[in-house]
């Protein structure tokens, strides 16, 4: 693996990719009448007297055909939303796919595309995954809808999650706000947990990379959606429990979808396991015209939890384990040695989850904004959204990262500027607060440990942040 691969062909194919994606997509809002853009984000708005229906499904996996398979992902959500007699508005979706590769987007956003004009819906949002050898069968499509019933119509009380035809529906009543949604999956993590045999750890993943860039807009997640993917359905009562439990902890309405990917979908062992999610969130329409924004004279604190590699960058440090494994006594199944068991502790350690702890902040007005370090890190998460804003920061005080996440970046071959560009680091989220001394007790309470790195500024020489790293190289990001 050279030096720049996963930059390269991981983060960089996967941005331009996504920036494709939107562009296509775009071309769909109008087509239905409950869809606005508001601050360049697509919402939705139902009357009244109609709750919110939120279902997901994944694409007929017997359909061979790339274009053919990504508008039965579109055929089978509309068809979910009939079954229960509720009108479809738009959906959300996920792409993984094992290269990336723009023939294989263009195929599978073309069929995504057909079915949302030929049934009059939007496509709200998506995310765009490049997944290697899990993917075995090019791509594998998923997504979330969002569709409307009226209240007249309905037999259960609500909020409440509705059963049908082995369909969940999460049903809630938006009570005039408008309606966002985000989507993401825990992408070749899943691996780790395969070889552990507790794939229900991936849940509190899952919830972390939704609900984290959810809070992001000072938003509040009603509905957490996932289509859960397995070669055979041995886990399904095992994720179900584990995802229902989580879900009661969060205070959010819980739907999940299980499906049979077939050959598409490999893994550690003959079963594979994959898992995509959509945060379905409200907001309301002045909040989205003044949404969470750094300022200078703020500053910047930096928060920390326990030692995780969060969902992102897993790509590069599975090659660098199996670097590693040559020299260990069972290259393949690594895990069973006292060295790959040292690493595995690390690696499959959930995410974080900062949804409440961003929300608390942002409604107490101790943060103007909130950063999580997913994928691009700190250039692109960071780094972009200070630059956006005309910002600079030199930071200090950062903290270190775990001793095994600089062997398998050493594994790698690669600089430390290049490990801060895809991982956090052992730096997994900033605040920008008028108050850090405050920001940080409020932190504190919530058992995770907080820094004050420095002073949000007025770009003049240049934008972005600079900051020293563990090793004491100089490292400056632009935001491009």
């Amino acid at each position: 693996m050279s030096k720049n691969f996963y930059l390269k062909k991981i983060i960089e194919k996967g941005d331009s990719g996504s920036v494709f994606l939107r562009e296509q997509t775009q071309k769909t809002l109008n087509n239905s009448e409950f869809v606005q853009i508001i601050n360049g984000i697509a919402s939705v708005k139902i009357p009244s007297d109609y709750c919110a229906v939120v279902h997901s499904a994944a694409g007929d996996s017997q359909i061979e055909n790339c274009e053919k398979y990504a508008q039965s992902l579109v055929e089978n959500l509309v068809d979910q939303a009939k079954i229960l007699g509720a009108i479809p508005i738009g959906f959300s979706n996920i792409i993984d796919s094992n290269s990336g590769d723009f023939a294989l987007l263009e195929s599978a956003i073309r069929g995504m595309i057909w079915g949302a004009n030929t049934h009059k819906i939007s496509i709200l949002n998506g995310e765009n995954a490049i997944l290697g050898k899990r993917i075995s069968d090019e791509i594998i499509v998923t997504g979330t809808m969002i569709s409307m019933i009226p209240k007249a119509d309905l037999g259960v009380d609500f909020p409440n999650i509705l059963q049908h035809e082995n369909i969940e529906y999460a049903i809630f009543d938006p009570a005039g706000d408008s309606i966002v949604i985000n989507s993401d999956g825990v992408g070749t993590k899943m691996e780790f947990y395969e070889r552990i045999g507790k794939p229900e750890l991936a849940i509190r993943d899952l919830f972390a990379m939704n609900l984290d860039d959810a809070v992001k807009l000072h938003a509040k997640t009603r509905v957490i959606s996932c289509v859960f993917e397995a070669n055979n359905p041995v886990h399904n009562l095992q994720i179900a429990k584990s995802f229902q439990k989580l879900s009661k902890q969060m205070d959010i309405i819980g739907a999940l979808h299980c499906e049979t990917a077939g050959n598409r979908l490999c893994g550690y062992s003959n079963t594979a396991f994959n898992l995509n999610g959509s945060a379905v969130s409200t907001i309301s329409e002045n909040a989205l015209h003044n949404l969470p924004k750094p300022k200078a004279g703020n500053f910047l604190v930096v928060i920390q939890g326990k030692p995780n590699p969060r969902s992102n960058g897993m790509t590069s440090r599975r090659s660098a384990i199996e670097i590693l494994a040559k020299s260990w006594n069972k290259q393949t199944d690594w895990h069973l040695t006292k060295k790959g068991q040292y690493f595995l502790e690390y690696l499959a350690t959930p995410s974080t989850i900062f949804y409440p702890l961003f929300s608390a902040l942002l409604d107490s007005g101790l943060a103007t904004a909130v950063f999580h370090l997913s994928g691009g890190a700190w250039n692109g998460k960071l780094a972009k959204p200070l630059a956006k804003e005309n910002l600079f920061v030199s930071m200090d005080k950062i903290f270190q990262p775990d001793s095994r996440k600089i062997v398998l970046m050493e594994a790698l071959e690669i600089s430390a500027r290049e490990s801060y560009a895809q991982w956090h680091m052992g730096n997994e989220c900033f605040v920008s607060t008028a108050n850090p001394q405050n920001a940080i007790r409020a932190i504190q309470k919530f058992g995770f440990r907080a820094v004050c790195v420095g002073k949000l500024e007025t770009a003049v020489a240049q934008k972005g942040i600079a900051f020293t790293a563990f090793d004491g190289e100089q490292i400056y990001f632009e935001g491009l």
